[in-house]
């Protein structure tokens, strides 16, 4: 009969599998992981806008914005009721205004704060219409494939 050698602790061979601390899990697959990704991307995206709060001056809609979001409110209404955008931004910056002030980085970040909520509003409803398929989320609603579906540009994605 012939005797089986077995491998010294800590020596792994092909057929033992993935094995990181006894969960199962491999450190590749944690990387593949979409919530982790989603993180990821979220965070990035996160820092690269609060990086741009003092990149330059106020352009012309942030300081007409700001212009607006310091008159009183029966002003802002006035104001705002023949203008082609709807006055929500406007309240709602009017208020961001009382509460953090109208100093440009404040500004700009209640934009950051209403991106950031909307990212996690569209990762909400995607898990909510695609349900389990919620992974793949992201590539359907993503701002390059959209532009590239509108504009038919020659941009070398596979928007289909």
């Amino acid at each position: 009969m012939a005797t089986v050698e077995e491998n010294p602790p800590g020596v792994l061979t092909p057929s033992d599998g993935p094995r990181s601390g006894g969960s199962g899990r491999s450190s590749t697959s944690l990387v593949r992981s979409p919530a982790v990704l989603f993180c990821l991307a979220f965070l990035l995206s996160a820092l690269g806008k609060m990086s741009a709060l003092h990149s330059r001056e106020l352009w012309l809609d942030e300081t007409y914005s700001a212009y607006i979001a310091n008159l009183p409110f029966s002003e802002l209404i006035h104001r705002t009721a023949g203008d082609v955008h709807p006055p929500l931004f406007y309240m709602l910056l009017w208020g961001w205004v009382r509460i953090a002030g109208d100093a440009q980085a404040q500004l700009r970040l209640f934009s950051v704060v209403l991106s950031l909520c909307a990212t996690l509003a569209m990762l909400a409803l995607g898990r909510r219409v695609l349900g389990g398929g919620a992974e793949r989320w992201p590539g359907h609603c993503s701002p390059f494939r959209q532009c590239c579906l509108s504009t038919r540009w020659k941009c070398g994605c596979t928007c289909s």
